[in-house]
């Protein structure tokens, strides 16, 4: 599987930003217990995972069911001419 220049730069910029606020609550704890600041991450981590779910579960699926009825009901910008699929793909990338 490889992944595209979008998917690395996506996760380079979560990784980014979870250093950073990591460092900024490091540097600005809201726990003065190590106990609790490990909670408290452990707690973050699992409220981002159900987030990452939910989201790749609800929106994705919303996403192709929608892409799917318009595709079928030519229904859209991209059916108003007829072209190629990597014509449809690049007018979609650069609408998106």
């Amino acid at each position: 599987m490889t992944l595209h220049a979008a998917q690395i730069g996506q996760t380079v910029a979560a990784v980014v930003g979870l250093a950073l606020f990591f460092g900024w609550e490091t540097v600005h704890p809201f726990f003065d217990r190590r106990d609790d600041r490990l909670r408290h991450g452990g707690r973050n981590l699992l409220i981002g995972g159900i987030n990452a779910a939910l989201i790749g579960l609800l929106f994705v699926g919303g996403w192709v069911a929608v892409a799917s009825w318009a595709t079928a009901h030519r229904f859209g910008l991209m059916n108003l001419w007829p072209m190629p699929t990597w014509a449809h793909a690049l007018g979609a990338g650069l609408l998106l």
